[in-house]
């Protein structure tokens, strides 16, 4: 018993995957753990004014809208469960005229919200990098 014990307590140790499915057979997400749900990082001040803008990495954000100057819809790939959701975001200027601000979210459904950013003067502005993260429960 000791070695058969040993051979299947070494087995289960690691666990290796390549892919990782749901019972259903798609893809597995996470539920109820406390990671973020969705997030994504882009740069705004290159926007060429299509009503789109193209992030530099995300997860779980299936596009961001760019609605007006410092005006961001983030659409999510999976909805979430209600709008009690929390989202934090940063924002940062680089041409040395100050930092900017991040605020958000608003217009929060089960499947977007918004953030907009501002320059130190209070002023909207696109601002060169920003980056958000969601966190709460999957529907």
């Amino acid at each position: 018993y000791s070695r058969v014990w040993r051979d299947v307590g070494d087995a289960m140790s690691t666990l290796k995957a390549d892919t990782i499915q749901s019972t259903s057979g798609g893809a597995a997400t996470l539920t109820k753990q406390h990671a973020a749900k969705a997030w994504a990082r882009w740069d705004n001040s290159d926007n060429d004014g299509s009503g789109t803008t193209t992030p530099g990495d995300s997860f779980g954000v299936s596009s961001i809208g760019d609605d007006n100057t410092g005006s961001n819809i983030i659409n999510l790939t999976n909805a979430m469960t209600n709008t009690n959701y929390a989202v934090v975001a940063l924002a940062q200027y680089q041409d040395g005229n100050g930092q900017t601000v991040a605020e958000g979210p608003s217009g929060v459904t089960t499947s977007s919200y918004r953030i907009r950013t501002r320059a130190t003067n209070n002023a909207v502005a696109d601002s060169d990098f920003v980056s958000t993260a969601l966190f709460g429960d999957l529907a």
